[in-house]
């Protein structure tokens, strides 16, 4: 029986280092095939994301994220990429790790890289910068050098991105880092090339494309392919064919259509040089249907411009006419398109803030309301002590009263003993003692009980305004609640739909031969819709004032359970006596009372059946709900630390009514709720 008892504890621990060493196999794949295949690269990292998200592994789900945003962007898909960035980003904020936090922020800045938001690229640039010097890594601070020269040779800074890329090369090869010495070489190329240093950017190109064919990195392969490329033309020397058609090749297998775009357009440059125009013209129509699929307008722009000069060769100058209109149009939407940029920027910029205000502002409130807390608090203490000086007093009091006393029987001894010399003075002396005691007494017992009204009526005003700050935390939270419930449907909701639909449109538009991945697609689609249903349910769950504004409280109970699993636990609700309806927060207080109660039963009961009675009669409203669960100790309080069953109380004590628990281990449990109306 010990060996029984000691393998289940044991079974769930070894269910976890099983999912933990197939997340860390996940991982180490989707990085292996980043170079060769990025959809083998995104279908093996949200496999990561998901076990994680089961783990509650918040580092390695950031990490996969990575993973797949860098598997979009190098596809092209920017927009998913930055959707998983993001999403990686606010993972590595809640675990404290720079280094990762380091490569996220350097994962975006390639992004906006590419989106040609060099602003933006810098920003995470210097950022992912900090986080590496934090974490010290020499090959994660030589990369993010090498990706902010690129954002600096994008702006024609071209001085200190040759600066950026020495450190970046000499850190590189310090920490015997082959692939990314070939890409800073690479880039150090392009910087040359860009200054009219012909020569050196040469030298630069040949030393990248060495490393990447000693070290089998196809896509810098095809990156200084096409460098190289560009270079000879500028020295009008000749362009080598098979080389670019090598660099296709790869360009295909990466599904780079950037970089096809590119390669065609040099193909068709080489061709019009030789005098081949009918190739020309082939190439760059390619160029130009790739260039228009990856959304590079720039690029787009040039194959445009190789066209217009083979029309022109050909005499074909209508078409050359069109295609030049074609580049004024493009050339104007690039600017427009840049000018909505800067403004959706600096919408953006102003609506952050904009937020951030509101948060201090709700910052602030919700210190309000501890410090009204704590001053209830310091009012109770003070009563209490109040009431501990009062019973004191009455003390004195009675023991005042005690020794008068005493005083009148020796007073009266010494009348017996003196009664025949000075009778009379003695019984002058006696009614005079007499009357003062019973004053005195009085006079007392008057002070006693004029103190004791003000205290009660003291009492009575703070339980006034207790109940009326009660009254307002309620409010509070009802208020909270409709807002993260509306939070939930316009906000995680409708990213839920655009994601659905940019799936549904992805998988669309992606032929989808292997069938254990059209299973994959078909069951993360799923995933999506349930979870659009669960946001829904829960916003609809968390607000539901306005149904009862409408209903009444049975309808909306009724509402309530119907979408609960009739399967695992049989709901029976029964109500009476409520055709006409009663106050709106009578009505809210009780729903939220009976909607804790069932929850508490899904939880914690086990429980397969479960009967809720309503019932309103002349004195008031009585709720019953009954379970067959495992119910609980009474006798144990810890039962009742919890914050379900202390909002229950709280709740009912605000409608002065009464919350009565009648449950043992085994036996189920049954709650009964009286308020009065």
């Amino acid at each position: 029986m010990k060996k029984i008892v000691l393998l289940l504890f044991l079974i769930p621990n070894i269910c976890f280092a099983q999912r933990e060493r197939t997340i860390d196999s996940l991982i180490d794949q989707a990085k292996k095939s980043f170079f060769s295949d990025y959809n083998k690269t995104i279908a093996l990292s949200s496999r990561a994301i998901k076990l994680s998200r089961i783990s509650k592994n918040f580092a390695k789900e950031a990490t996969a994220y990575n993973i797949k945003g860098l598997g979009h962007q190098f596809k092209g898909e920017l927009d998913s990429a930055l959707a998983s960035l993001q999403r990686a980003q606010v993972l590595a904020a809640k675990v404290n790790d720079p280094l990762l936090s380091g490569k996220i922020s350097g994962s975006l800045g390639s992004t906006f890289f590419r989106l040609g938001k060099y602003d933006k690229s810098l920003y995470y640039g210097f950022e992912g910068l900090k986080f590496m010097e934090k974490a010290r890594d020499t090959s994660g601070i030589a990369r993010l050098m090498a990706d902010i020269a690129n954002s600096f040779i994008m702006q024609k800074l071209y001085n200190k991105a040759i600066e950026y890329l020495m450190r970046a090369i000499v850190l590189a090869q310090k920490a015997n880092e082959n692939a990314a010495t070939g890409n800073f070489y690479n880039s150090l190329g392009v910087t040359y090339n860009n200054m009219s240093r012909l020569s050196e950017a040469e030298a630069a190109f040949q030393k990248a494309l060495k490393i990447f064919k000693a070290n089998n990195n196809i896509k810098g392969q095809l990156s200084t392919i096409v460098n190289v490329s560009e270079l000879n033309n500028l020295l009008k020397r000749p362009v080598s064919i098979p080389d670019l058609m090598n660099g296709e090749k790869i360009a295909i297998q990466l599904e780079d259509k950037q970089r096809l775009g590119e390669i065609y357009n040099l193909l068709s440059q080489e061709y019009r040089r030789r005098g081949n125009t009918v190739e020309a013209l082939k190439y760059i129509e390619l160029s130009i249907k790739y260039e228009e699929s990856a959304k590079d307008i720039d690029n787009l722009i040039g194959a445009l411009k190789e066209q217009s000069f083979l029309y022109s060769d050909t005499k074909l100058f209508e078409k050359a006419y069109e295609t030049r209109m074609r580049i004024s149009v493009l050339q104007d939407s690039l600017y427009n398109t840049k000018v909505l940029r800067q403004l959706h920027e600096t919408e953006v910029k102003y609506e952050t803030e904009k937020k951030q205000r509101q948060i201090e502002l709700l910052n602030k409130q919700s210190t309000i309301q501890g410090l009204e807390i704590n001053n209830k608090e310091l009012l109770l203490n003070n009563q209490s002590l109040t009431l501990r000086e009062t019973r004191q007093h009455l003390r004195s009091k009675n023991l005042e009263a005690k020794a008068k006393g005493q005083q009148v029987v020796l007073l009266n001894k010494e009348n017996t003993i003196q009664k025949l010399s000075i009778a009379s003075r003695n019984q002058t002396i006696g009614v005079i003692a007499g009357l003062f005691l019973l004053a005195a007494m009085f006079s007392g017992l008057f002070y006693s009980r004029t103190k004791l009204k003000q205290k009660a009526l003291l009492q009575a005003q703070m339980l006034a305004q207790q109940e009326t700050l009660t009254r307002a935390v309620i409010e509070a939270e009802e208020k909270e609640r409709q807002r993260i419930a509306s939070d939930l449907h316009d906000g995680v909701g409708q990213l839920f739909s655009a994601v659905k639909m940019n799936m549904n449109g992805l998988f669309d538009r992606i032929e989808i031969k292997r069938e254990e991945d059209r299973f994959l697609v078909e069951k993360t689609m799923a995933l999506v819709d349930e979870s659009c249903k669960e946001v829904r349910s829960i916003s609809h769950q968390m607000m539901p004032n306005n149904i009862l504004l409408r209903s009444g409280i049975s309808s909306d109970v009724k509402s309530f359970i119907e979408k609960l699993d009739s399967e695992s636990l049989k709901v029976n609700l029964e109500a009476n006596g409520f055709k006409d309806r009663i106050e709106s927060n009578v009505e809210v207080v009780l729903y939220r009372v009976i909607q804790e109660s069932v929850n508490n039963v899904i939880k914690h009961a086990k429980a397969t059946q479960l009967d809720i009675i309503l019932s309103r009669t002349g004195d008031g409203i009585n709720v019953l709900i009954k379970d067959n669960g495992v119910g609980f100790n009474l006798a144990d309080r810890s039962s009742f630390d919890g914050i379900g069953l202390g909002n229950i109380e709280t709740r009912i004590e605000y409608l002065k009514g009464k919350v009565v628990y009648n449950s043992a281990p085994g036996k189920g449990t049954q709650v009964n709720v009286s308020v009065p109306i």
